[in-house]
C-alpha cells in the first residue's frame, strides 16, 4: 500500500518560505552579527541585507534599548530555549520601529529569530488609551454632578418623593455611581501605566483592613444567600506595610469578583495568612463558582477582558478590575496569582510585611488549575 505521508520539500522549497514570509526572519551567529535575512528587513528598516551584516546588530538598536537586548543575548547563550522580547531598531531615515522578537538557540551556536513590527500596533493602543482617557476625564465632571443631585433628590432634601418615584431615582443613582467607578477605574489604570498614581505606604492592620472590605457587602449580600467567612491565621503581623486606599481597591475587586460568578447561597471564604519562613503575607478569596474557562485563563488580567457566565449576580463587573488590582500588588513588590478548578476559583495576592522586594519576579504571572 502507497504510503499517504507527502515526500518532504527541499532545502530550495524552505528558502521560498523563508523570502515570502511578512514578518522579519533572520540568523545571528554568536559573533553579534546577522548571517542571513529576509527581503522583510529592507522593506520595514530600509537597509539592504549587506548592510544589515557588515554591522553588529547591535549598533542598529535604540541606546536605551541596548542593555536589555545584551541580557537577552545572554541568557540565549547560556541556554535558555525560547526568549520573547521587544526593542527599537533605527531605520535608515533616522527613525525607530518597534520590533517583537521570538528567538531560539540552535546549533553550533546560531540563534533563530522570528521578529514582528509592532509600531502601529503600539501607536493605535496609544491613541486608543488617550481617547478613553479623554473621554473618561470629560464624563467625571458631569457624573458626579448627577450622583451628587440625585442623591439630594434620594433624601428628600429637595422634597418628598412617591415611593415609584423612588425607586426610579434609587436605580438611576446606583447606574451614575456604577458609572463613577468605571471612570474611576479607567483614569486609575491610565495613571498607573504612566507611574503617576500616588501611593502612601505605612504600617497598618491588614486583618482589619481585609475585614472593613468584606463589610462593604456582608449586609447587602447576605439578604441574596451569599455569606462570608473571614479566616486568618495566626501567625499574621500585627502590621503591615502598604498603601491601606490602594489595598482596600484590590479587596473590592477581588471580593467582586468572587460575587459576580457565586451562585445563590454560596459563601465566599477570604483566608489572611502568613506562610512559616516567609517575609511575606498572603490575602486569598475563594468563591464556588464555574471557574475560569480554559480559553480565558490567558487574558484574565488584561483590560476591559471578562468572562461570560450565566451565574452572574448584582455586581456587574467593568474588565478593569483585576488589570488594576494586579498592577497595585506589583507597586507593593507582591505577587496577584489565581487557581481555578470545576469546584471554584481562589484569587490571591501576596505582598512583603515591609515592602521589601519579593523573592520572584513580579512580571511572571504563573496560572494554575487544579
Amino acid at each position: 500500500m502507497r504510503s499517504s505521508i507527502p515526500t518532504l520539500p527541499q532545502t530550495d522549497d524552505y528558502e521560498t518560505f523563508f523570502a515570502l514570509s511578512l514578518d522579519l526572519l533572520c540568523i545571528a551567529n554568536t559573533e553579534g552579527y546577522f548571517v542571513l535575512l529576509n527581503d522583510t528587513w529592507t522593506e520595514v528598516l530600509g537597509w539592504t541585507q549587506a548592510e544589515l551584516m557588515s554591522r553588529p546588530y547591535m549598533d542598529f538598536v535604540h541606546p536605551d534599548d541596548v542593555e536589555p537586548t545584551r541580557e537577552v543575548a545572554r541568557q540565549l547563550t547560556g541556554g535558555q530555549s525560547v526568549i520573547d522580547f521587544e526593542n527599537r531598531y533605527r531605520t535608515r531615515e533616522g527613525s525607530y520601529r518597534r520590533l517583537q522578537w521570538r528567538t531560539r538557540p540552535g546549533r553550533d551556536g546560531y540563534l533563530f529569530c522570528v521578529v514582528r513590527d509592532i509600531t502601529e500596533r503600539d501607536q493605535l493602543d496609544r491613541m486608543k488609551d488617550e481617547f478613553i482617557a479623554t473621554v473618561s476625564h470629560e464624563l467625571r465632571t458631569p457624573l458626579t454632578s448627577i450622583r451628587g443631585s440625585l442623591g439630594l433628590v434620594s433624601n428628600e432634601v429637595v422634597g418628598k418623593i412617591s415611593g415609584e418615584a423612588r425607586d426610579l431615582v434609587d436605580v438611576a443613582l446606583a447606574n451614575s455611581e456604577r458609572l463613577i467607578c468605571l471612570v474611576n477605574n479607567i483614569l486609575d489604570v491610565e495613571s498607573m501605566e504612566a507611574d503617576q498614581l500616588p501611593f502612601e505606604m505605612a504600617p497598618h492592620d491588614l486583618v482589619r483592613t481585609v475585614d472593613d472590605a468584606v463589610d462593604m457587602y456582608r449586609d447587602s449580600l447576605e439578604t441574596i444567600g451569599i455569606h462570608f467567612q473571614l479566616q486568618v491565621d495566626d501567625r499574621v503581623p500585627e502590621l503591615v506595610t502598604f498603601d491601606r486606599h490602594r489595598l482596600l481597591q484590590v479587596l473590592e475587586h477581588l471580593l467582586a469578583n468572587a460575587i459576580q460568578f457565586s451562585p445563590p447561597d454560596a459563601s465566599i471564604t477570604v483566608l489572611v495568612e502568613s506562610p512559616e519562613d516567609s517575609d511575606m503575607v498572603r490575602v486569598s478569596v475563594k468563591d464556588c463558582g464555574p471557574g475560569v474557562p480554559l480559553e480565558f485563563r490567558g487574558r484574565v488580567f488584561d483590560k476591559f477582558s471578562q468572562a461570560d457566565s450565566s451565574n452572574r449576580r448584582s455586581v456587574n463587573g467593568t474588565g478593569l478590575g483585576l488589570c488594576l488590582a494586579r498592577s497595585i500588588i506589583r507597586k507593593h513588590d507582591g505577587h496577584l496569582d489565581f487557581i481555578t478548578g470545576s469546584n471554584g476559583s481562589t484569587f490571591y495576592f501576596e505582598i512583603p510585611v515591609r515592602n521589601k522586594p519579593a523573592n520572584f519576579p513580579v512580571d511572571e504571572w504563573n496560572i494554575r488549575s487544579t
